[in-house]
């Protein structure tokens, strides 16, 4: 196509080409797992205002106990892979 707003969608061999871009999506069973989903428009600002918030986190985890043990458990691990990037890691950057 030599419309400016084409869009080609290549998923294993096959190559899918519109001018407009429809959101939804039909999912089949696959071997392949993986997906990757490319945004490209992203700043420093819009990260920030993407970034949950652990306050609020915390005040919701009162009222759904299933975040509360999901919370605590991103926590535990956050807190163990913290310590060993800080021993691994930022202390050969240092170098």
């Amino acid at each position: 196509m030599n419309d400016d707003n084409a869009y080609t969608i290549t998923i294993g061999d096959s190559i899918y080409s519109t001018s407009s871009i429809d959101t939804t999506f039909t999912l089949n069973t696959t071997t392949d797992t993986s997906v990757n989903l490319v945004d490209n428009d992203y700043n420093y600002v819009n990260i920030l205002d993407n970034m949950i918030d652990p306050d609020r986190v915390e005040k919701m985890c009162k009222h759904y106990p299933s975040l509360r043990k999901a919370w605590d458990n991103f926590y535990s691990i956050y807190k163990m892979i913290d310590q060993d990037y800080k021993g691994n890691i930022e202390s050969k950057e240092a170098i």
